[in-house]
């Protein structure tokens, strides 16, 4: 069972209000997933009961940031990226950084082709949907992506980054968690990051549908019109097909 909660969804730079379905019986998400510690499932009622609430994004992954940190995750940095269909946008992401408001970056498709993107560790878990970790100190440090040792010179000691399985055939989005603690996560924090993922992939996919404009029937629209000019041109109009084309 579900129920409606009012939300505010961002439209062309507006926020307007909108409704959000979310379970009616947050436990019963939590159930679901395996031995939740109570941390685990403490975030995870607080994602699916409040998580739409916010003005933006980047409330959201200040809000979120700083209840990780109450939980006991040494959480220094965090970022949620969403994929978009965008003729222009490939994606955006928000980060928030402790002790710092939250920002908003806007990902163009033709950065998202350039080489020091595509050998980035979001680039990777975005092609292969499986988590990455990688220790930014220490002997079991790697730097196999150039942009890890920006984040260790940004005093990251550890660098976890998850994909977000949305459904509906969306590939969705990424998380990424930083941490500056000289020990980074540990197994308990990495347990906790993955619990709480299912839960966090439901608020992404409500900014993605509202915030981000994901569903859009103006795309469709214009093609569909396209298609019908062309069609239409030389059966009845007598125009040559290519002229059409132009239409």
């Amino acid at each position: 069972m579900f129920q409606r909660v009012t939300v505010s969804v961002g439209v062309a730079d507006r926020m307007l209000p909108g409704e959000l379905l979310i379970p009616a019986d947050p436990a019963g998400i939590v159930s679901e997933v395996i031995n939740p510690t109570p941390a685990a499932a403490g975030l995870i009622r607080w994602l699916l009961a409040e998580g739409g609430r916010f003005e933006s994004s980047r409330t959201f992954v200040e809000s979120a940031g700083q209840r990780l940190i109450d939980a006991g995750v040494p959480l220094f940095r965090l970022g949620l990226t969403l994929t978009h269909f965008h003729p222009v946008l490939r994606a955006s992401t928000s980060e928030w950084v402790r002790g710092t408001d939250a920002r908003e970056i806007a990902r163009p498709r033709n950065m998202m082709g350039s080489r020091v993107f595509s050998h980035s560790p979001i680039a990777q878990v975005m092609r292969t949907r499986e988590p990455l970790r990688r220790r930014l100190v220490g002997p079991e440090a790697e730097f196999d992506f150039p942009v890890l040792e920006e984040l260790r010179d940004k005093g990251l000691t550890d660098y976890y980054v998850m994909p977000l399985d949305m459904g509906y055939g969306l590939q969705g989005g990424i998380v990424t968690y930083g941490s500056d603690h000289p020990d980074g996560f540990q197994a308990h924090h990495l347990h906790l990051l993955d619990d709480i993922a299912p839960a966090l992939a439901a608020i992404g996919l409500n900014i993605l549908m509202g915030k981000a404009g994901q569903v859009s029937l103006g795309h469709a629209g214009f093609f569909g019109i396209g298609a019908y000019a062309v069609a239409i041109g030389p059966a009845h109009l007598g125009l040559p097909s290519f002229a059409s084309l132009l239409i």
